[in-house]
């Protein structure tokens, strides 16, 4: 729907929980979080693809916080043709800068990588396959996994039995390992589209009147992809000027990986857990 901008006053703003809290509760109130792990010499370089990431998340979710909090507000905006209502609306000050775009596909290729240069070292301890066939296996299906139908199928199959044993019980494919398989996919995905977007949730827009009481009325999807401001709810015209209480998010909206809600440092930080948890079973 059309809006008349002119009309445009801030509102009051208040954070229900800040992001930076809600990450250090999940992670037990270590931030960042830490991680000490030795592995044997030839899977050094393997972990290090994989810990250069870690290191860097804290850092990501400070700035990612510093941007919503300097550029993400609500402000109410009177409607083209009369009517009873106004919108409130989500507005994007500055454009999400396309360096974190850049930033975040580097992590995911990192984690990515991290597996694929753990499958060469796997090659040359046991001395499978030539480096062009080399690969760290991630198919589309189960029947493609078994049917040979992937990259870094002569690998698999030259392993010995207790290395093919190990990767076989990773399940990896679509819909045998879902994170697996959605790192993969990022990391192909991020070659050909912008993965992040900024979203106001609607789950946590609280609006209030002028006695405190929580009113809510047609609340909507708050993605600003794309847009400097999007439509999140109606408020009656001449009403009090209410209080919003609200949080920002910047996710990879792409079902079933992550979605709007999912907070994009945790997700970076559940593949650098699964790879490192990869790299540790061949640690023998």
């Amino acid at each position: 729907m059309a809006l008349a901008a002119a009309q445009a006053r801030p509102l009051d703003v208040g954070v229900v929980i800040s992001r930076q809290t809600f990450l250090l509760i999940l992670w037990g109130a270590k931030w960042p979080p830490i991680r000490e792990i030795a592995v044997r010499d030839d899977l050094l370089d393997a972990q290090a693809s994989v810990d250069w990431v870690a290191s860097h998340l804290p850092s990501l979710q400070r700035r990612i916080d510093s941007w919503l909090d300097a550029n993400l507000i609500v402000e109410i905006e009177e409607v083209e043709l009369a009517g009873p209502e106004n919108a409130i609306v989500g507005v994007e000050k500055e454009p999400f800068p396309l360096s974190f775009n850049v930033e975040v596909g580097a992590y995911i290729n990192a984690i990515r990588s991290g597996l694929d240069i753990l499958a060469t070292a796997l090659a040359i301890r046991h001395q499978v396959a030539k480096a062009r066939d080399v690969q760290f296996p991630v198919a589309k299906s189960l029947a493609d996994y078994e049917a040979g139908k992937y990259k870094g199928a002569r690998f698999v199959e030259r392993l010995p039995a207790t290395e093919r044993g190990i990767i076989e019980s990773l399940r990896p494919y679509r819909g045998g390992n879902d994170q697996l398989w959605a790192l993969h996919h990022l990391d192909i995905l991020r070659k050909h589209r912008r993965l992040l977007e900024v979203f106001i949730n609607p789950a946590v827009v609280q609006i209030f009147d002028e006695f405190g009481q929580l009113k809510i009325k047609g609340v909507y999807s708050g993605s600003m992809g794309g847009n400097s401001k999007t439509i999140l709810a109606y408020f009656p015209k001449g009403a009090p000027k209410p209080k919003i209480d609200f949080t920002g998010n910047v996710a990879i909206d792409e079902p079933p990986i992550g979605g709007r809600a999912t907070n994009l440092v945790m997700l970076l930080d559940g593949f650098v857990t699964l790879a490192s948890s990869i790299i540790r079973l061949f640690d023998k």
